[in-house]
């Protein structure tokens, strides 16, 4: 349903072409658009500016990691900032689902995607927590598990086993794909089964 407000009507100066039909103008025309951004851009860069006419916003880039992944061909960007790690234990993920026996969740180097593979305890397959406990740091990485843009997880230990929450969408890790080599694990709507629950393997 179409909002119920009127054109912006906004003229500058008063009396030439209103704000609604220059844009009307540049959707119509992208070349037209492209013309006259240049124009102003080459126009702003040559005025220039001084040092007193601007201020550092705020930093919002320091320690932002983001990646780029592809799940079943789409792109998704995952951008988080990594926690301080607890450094005072090493793991090994492994999962309750029987198709990923004697497997576990690692950064694949070949691939740059996190997925399952056979046991060896090689650095990218250990784990360290953050100490929010919210984020899973892969050694040889350096980076989060991070699935379908999600790198932050609330727990849900039940024991024997946890699920993974993501806090980006509500939805728990959901590994079934990963019996097939170099698939990725998604988020799925909670189902507790066995592809959904994982234990931790102290390395």
């Amino acid at each position: 349903e179409a909002p119920i407000c009127g054109k912006q009507m906004l003229a500058e100066p008063a009396g030439s072409t209103p704000t609604y039909q220059i844009f009307e103008e540049y959707a119509a025309d992208q070349a037209s658009w492209l013309h006259d951004f240049t124009l102003a851009f080459e126009k702003m860069m040559r005025n220039g500016y001084d040092d007193k006419e601007l201020t550092d916003g705020p930093d919002l880039h320091t320690g932002l990691d983001c990646d780029i992944q592809t799940t079943r061909g789409a792109s998704i960007n995952g951008c988080y900032i990594k926690d301080p790690i607890d450094t005072s234990a090493t793991y090994m993920i492994a999962s309750k689902f029987k198709k990923l026996a004697n497997k576990v969740y690692q950064y694949n180097p070949q691939t740059g995607k996190f997925d399952f593979g056979a046991k060896t305890g090689a650095d990218n397959q250990l784990w360290r927590k953050t100490k929010s406990g919210k984020q899973f740091i892969n050694v040889f990485a350096d980076k989060a598990l991070t699935v379908e843009g999600s790198s932050n997880f609330d727990v849900q230990d039940f024991g024997s086993y946890f699920l993974l929450e993501s806090t980006l969408n509500g939805k728990v890790v959901d590994c079934w794909l990963a019996k097939r080599a170099r698939s990725s694990c998604r988020t799925w709507d909670l189902k507790n089964g066995p592809s959904q629950k994982f234990y931790l393997v102290e390395a």
